[in-house]
């Protein structure tokens, strides 16, 4: 096991049970009061798919119930604000004596594209009980390209109402003949047995194994009578087919 993960296992448990982080001289007390329940916020998809890095700090006021009464940003990147502002209104800390206590502490939310996540492992490490290093969102496993008005969509050439599925991405080159497209076009434009995804396939090595990031099915419509078209062209076809995969 990687000992980045080993640390964020070790770092998160050590925070969840309140105790004292190795090699930290945090002192909790009524003026930094021990934190007893943490919201991170979620990555940007815009700032991850720029693969941007950068830091929220916000200042929190704290009643002495322990809930955050109001937040104040310090510095930050303008695509981390607001995320980091809301995370930080959920936070809570422990109750003061004092019931007139309003108590101030600042939370540091720093994001970075770079840090390894897995998907049994949380979203951040605690770097300290007020600074969190936040990962991006675990990759979705389907991507959507279902219209807003799918419902109303019919197909072109069979007059049929389109239907949802869920169907395997191909990534990859992909060489079609020049009849295959025509016939497409002509006679099973929404046959979609599958989608495409592009030439490669992101990657990430997590835990020792390679995970996935390129999303593996795609949610589009398919028109029931293409499929049965196409299913039909290809048997007619077959012994071109074989003959040009052999010659591959």
């Amino acid at each position: 096991m990687h000992t980045a993960i080993i640390s964020t296992i070790l770092l998160s448990a050590l925070f969840a049970l309140g105790l004292p982080l190795s090699g930290q001289s945090f002192l909790q007390d009524d003026k930094n009061p021990k934190v007893l329940e943490v919201k991170a916020p979620h990555y940007p998809t815009l700032a991850r798919a720029a693969h941007a890095t950068g830091s929220a700090i916000v200042e929190v006021e704290i009643g002495s119930d322990g809930r955050v009464i109001s937040t104040r940003l310090i510095s930050g990147l303008p695509l981390f604000v607001k995320r980091s502002r809301d995370a930080a209104m959920a936070w809570r800390f422990e109750a003061s004596p004092n019931p007139s206590s309003i108590r101030k502490v600042s939370l540091t939310f720093e994001f970075s594209p770079n840090v390894l996540f897995c998907t049994h492992i949380s979203p951040f490490t605690t770097v300290t009980p007020y600074h969190l290093l936040i990962a991006p969102d675990p990759p979705a496993d389907t991507v959507s390209y279902l219209p807003a008005d799918a419902k109303a969509k019919s197909c072109r050439v069979h007059g049929t109402r389109m239907l949802p599925d869920k169907v395997e991405i191909i990534y990859g080159l992909i060489a079609t003949k020049k009849d295959a497209e025509e016939a497409e076009q002509k006679h099973f434009p929404n046959a979609n047995p599958v989608a495409f995804g592009g030439c490669l396939i992101e990657v990430e090595n997590c835990n020792g194994s390679e995970m996935q990031l390129s999303p593996k099915y795609a949610e589009l419509l398919f028109c029931s009578k293409c499929r049965m078209a196409q299913a039909r062209w290809i048997k007619a076809h077959q012994k071109t087919i074989d003959v040009t995969a052999r010659q591959q």
